[in-house]
């Protein structure tokens, strides 16, 4: 079996600490290892260059073109892209992570909109939008990161018995690092994640705001942009509410294992590592009840009914602790996602294609 996965170049940097590119390169590391492994062949092709949205996938497009993909049985592409080069007999593989792109009526695309004083779709948008959908549609199969993005995959038309879930995993450093639980000098809630409206962590201040109780330490990780300055005024000089600024990759455990509730009120979402890492750190985890999140990652998940209930729920932890057998069990739960296992499954979708 000869198998090539292509992307943007850069797409497998493991220190870039966005999720997709963290994603794409444990895919190719994990899924090359173990197709060697076997006997089969595996390369990564990165194609492109520039650091403008527009210019990188412009320039990847070309070089798309002009690369020669001939002689593999099956093109792995590990996100959406607005082409699919000439392949020759080789089935075309796409990764979704999620369908904003695709589907202007989804969950996700939908928030945005009405996050946005300018509502209109520029004819740019259309065009991306329309060449995205296309070029999944063209492929011959899809891999889902969770039920939910396979369920959305089929709604917007791809064949069902096409389409296979393939749930991404958590990093080795959650399940290896010894756990040490820092003893706080107050109760503290944590972010760690995008500041963006997907992200609804406006949610989360407003949460904390509500609760009268000064013991109280909220942390929100991530880097400050977009929606930082926002809510930064949302958080009115609140002492309690401290934004951290980027988390640093050497020190993310001992960010999760410093909290004593993570609050992660996403509005839409393919899959959330955030969410299972810190349960993997035996951490709870609090989500907005009315949010899209896959059912295989909110499983173990405490849903709040709105800000004034996660308030709530943030002081019955804080006063009463974390049930001890809910939290092995989401512990347990969350450390069956591993990279080894989403290679297996998807060395063995790479299988079945080749049988159709």
């Amino acid at each position: 079996m000869k198998v090539c996965m292509f992307s943007l170049k850069g797409n497998f940097n493991k220190d870039i600490g966005q999720g997709v590119q963290r994603m794409m390169y444990e895919m190719q590391s994990n899924i090359g290892e173990l197709m060697r492994s076997k006997g089969g062949t595996f390369d990564k092709v990165e194609l492109g260059f520039g650091k403008g949205y527009t210019t990188r996938r412009i320039s990847f497009t070309l070089a798309s073109m002009l690369h020669s993909f001939r002689g593999y049985d099956i093109l792995h592409s590990p996100g959406l892209i607005m082409y699919n080069p000439p392949r020759g007999k080789a089935k075309m593989l796409t990764t979704l992570a999620e369908l904003a792109l695709v589907d202007k009526e989804s969950p996700y695309a939908t928030e945005m909109a009405a996050s946005k004083t300018e509502k209109l779709e520029t004819a740019f948008d259309r065009m991306v939008r329309a060449r995205v959908r296309g070029a999944m549609m063209r492929s011959d199969y899809l891999t889902a990161i969770s039920s939910l993005v396979r369920d959305e995959a089929i709604s917007v038309g791809f064949d069902p018995d096409k389409v296979f879930v393939v749930n991404i995993g958590v990093d080795e450093r959650f399940l290896n690092q010894p756990l040490s639980k820092p003893k706080n000098e107050t109760f503290k809630v944590g972010y760690l994640g995008a500041m963006n409206t997907r992200k609804n962590v406006k949610f989360l201040i407003n949460a904390v705001k509500q609760i009268p109780d000064r013991d109280l330490r909220l942390e929100v990780w991530g880097k400050k942009s977009l929606e930082y300055e926002n809510l930064a005024r949302l958080a009115g000089g609140d002492s309690r509410i401290n934004f951290m600024g980027f988390a640093p990759e050497d020190g993310i455990v001992g960010i999760y294992d410093s909290f004593d509730v993570l609050v992660h009120p996403v509005l839409y979402t393919g899959f959330e590592m955030e969410i299972l890492e810190a349960q993997s750190r035996g951490v709870p985890v609090i989500v907005y009840k009315r949010a899209y999140i896959a059912k295989e990652v909110r499983k173990y998940c405490i849903e709040a009914e709105d800000e004034a209930h996660a308030a709530q729920l943030i002081l019955q932890i804080k006063e009463s602790g974390y049930d001890q057998k809910r939290r092995d069990e989401a512990m347990a739960y969350a450390r069956t996602f591993t990279w080894k296992r989403n290679a297996e499954e998807m060395v063995g979708v790479y299988e079945k294609i080749l049988m159709q």
